[in-house]
């Protein structure tokens, strides 16, 4: 583990609980636990979710349009176990093209 990564967890076990939207909290867990940058989460849609890990396709900068990751490629990111459940409970009942995740405000 980095000492970036590490650094991350610290602060979600110290501040986790002060997050009182749960979806947004599932949102800052998920980009603890994964590493996505802000633009890559609010991409997701929910057919990039499968088989315990995340295709990493698209990004979402703030401010602009939907666009590839910057070397065109696709990548996948492993789901930690502590955020499997909660992920899979939270889009049990969307549909494939729908956004996983967003944050407060919107996407």
């Amino acid at each position: 583990m980095s000492a970036g990564s590490s650094a991350l967890l610290s602060w979600w076990y110290r501040h986790a609980a002060q997050i009182k939207d749960p979806g947004y909290r599932l949102y800052v867990r998920v980009m603890v636990y994964s590493g996505l940058r802000p633009g890559e989460m609010r991409a997701l849609r929910v057919r990039d979710v499968s088989g315990g890990r995340l295709r990493v396709l698209r990004s979402f900068p703030e401010g602009h349009k939907e666009k590839d990751v910057k070397n065109h490629q696709a990548r996948y990111v492993p789901l930690a176990a502590a955020v499997r459940e909660g992920l899979g409970q939270h889009i049990a009942d969307l549909g494939p093209r729908d956004r996983v995740l967003s944050a407060p405000g919107g996407v």
